[in-house]
């Protein structure tokens, strides 16, 4: 009976504490930017010198190593998408659609480059 409670303790514990963030790190278009995930929840930051961009409580979809962020523009008149594909703690792609350009400056996004060869 012992083992049995100490086993819903430790169960109860783990279903009701917070989830942990998860932070990822690279080059977005203009500057660095950063991925902080909490779960269903997320937050993508760019800074450059002349321009920021943040979209903030975005929900967060995960499947392997590609995260989607979606969040309804703040008119409500577009759906911002940004996927984001990470290695480690590394942004290693990411492209945003067209209605992201409402949560950043002109002068910077939330797209990665690509080198050509």
């Amino acid at each position: 009976m012992r083992i049995l409670s100490s086993m819903l303790v430790a169960s109860l514990a783990m279903t009701i504490s917070p989830a942990i963030a998860q932070t990822f790190t690279g080059t977005l278009g203009g500057g660095p930017g950063k991925l902080i995930v909490t779960g269903h929840t997320g937050t993508l930051m760019v800074t450059a010198p002349h321009c920021a961009g943040d979209l903030d409580r975005a929900t967060v979809e995960r499947s392997g190593n590609v995260f989607t962020l979606s969040k309804q523009t703040d008119d409500g008149q577009g759906m911002c998408h940004v996927r984001i594909t990470v290695s480690g703690d590394k942004i290693v792609i990411s492209r945003e659609n067209m209605a992201c350009s409402a949560y950043h400056g002109g002068s910077c996004d939330f797209d990665t480059f690509l080198p050509m060869h």
